[in-house]
């Protein structure tokens, strides 16, 4: 299941995304197989219709995570949290790219919610409530931005001795609040699920193939980033060191099978798995002489682009995987339909 990158949170107050790494999941379906027989629409089972829930449940995260929660940075970029000053503040974002991405991520929301995909993997009446939250906090939060940008370009705080500022601002507060908890809920439901879905997928895949090896160090990459405490990054450090080892020497000794069916997308990604394992060597040797949130406040940055970097390179490899299945697929029809 293709992955996608992680966004650095802003370093504003609490009323952005919480500080953290947010591990932003799944950006599309599984690639469905092509098998080339006519007449052939099997009703999807509940693990099928899961999995697109899930899907569509993180490609609308991604959109939040994005493009919506630009609706309170905007805001507390130019206000601080303990609020507004007798003064004008300037507001650039332009309302219209923000509701189209606002009705584009509730579609995506709303096409999950109605597969109705309750099951072991996930929670759908969950998903559905805090999707649902985001929504209307993310809403109520653009209206708030419209009012406050037309509010003190206008001068009217001059007028009214800052009033509607600052019921403008406490609701601003509330708005940014409820997101940002639903969107931390959501974060953890589906990143919960999305490393179970791993978990499956490799034990689909046989060690003797590009297939296991890549999500292997993806998943062990994953949850390096995720540490939150020396020890458990010392142990996951370890983990990732490993995990990049046995994936170069599997590289080396299938490089001729490689090259002919991924081309160089392996080798690549395991580059880049190497420009990680550079900074996670860092944070780690850091950590042994302060403390986790100093070393990873000097690595923060780094670390996540460097991450960024390989979650586009698997899915590199993931777009060849899917493209193989469906060629296989096709043929199998092809044949069937012959004979």
């Amino acid at each position: 299941m293709p992955i996608a990158p992680t966004r650095t949170h802003p370093p504003h107050p609490s009323h952005a995304i919480p500080v953290g790494i947010t591990l932003v999941l799944a950006t599309a379906f599984s690639a469905v197989l092509a098998t080339g027989c006519k007449n052939s629409n099997p009703a999807p089972s509940g693990k099928e219709t899961a999995e697109k829930a899930l899907s569509l449940y993180t490609n609308g995260f991604n959109r939040t995570v994005d493009e919506l929660q630009d609706i309170f940075e905007e805001y507390f970029d130019a206000i601080p949290e303990d609020g507004p000053q007798p003064r004008k503040y300037t507001f650039l974002v332009q309302e219209q790219p923000l509701e189209e991405s606002l009705t584009a991520t509730e579609k995506k929301f709303q096409q999950a919610n109605g597969q109705q995909a309750n099951s072991q993997q996930i929670d759908g009446d969950k998903l559905a409530t805090l999707t649902e939250q985001i929504v209307h906090s993310a809403r109520a939060g653009l209206t708030l931005l419209t009012q406050a940008k037309t509010y003190y370009a206008s001068d009217q705080f001059r007028k009214d001795n800052l009033a509607q500022g600052r019921t403008i601002h406490t609701q601003m507060l509330e708005q940014s609040t409820q997101f940002q908890k639903a969107v931390g809920s959501l974060e953890e439901e589906l990143a919960k699920a999305e490393e179970q879905q791993t978990q499956r997928e490799l034990q689909q895949h046989s060690k003797d193939t590009y297939n296991y090896w890549f999500r292997y160090h993806s998943l062990r990459a994953k949850q390096f980033v995720e540490s939150d405490s020396n020890t458990a990054l010392e142990k996951r450090h370890a983990a990732l060191a490993q995990a990049l080892k046995e994936a170069t020497a599997y590289l080396k000794n299938h490089s001729e099978n490689l090259t002919l069916r991924t081309g160089s997308a392996m080798e690549t990604y395991l580059q880049q798995a190497r420009a990680l394992q550079d900074v996670a060597d860092t944070v780690a040797s850091q950590t042994k002489a302060e403390s986790y949130e100093d070393a990873m406040a000097n690595q923060y940055q780094t670390l996540i682009d460097r991450y960024n970097g390989l979650v586009n390179e698997a899915n590199a490899l993931y777009t060849l995987e899917a493209q193989e299945i469906n060629q296989v697929g096709g043929l199998l029809g092809f044949f069937k339909n012959l004979f």
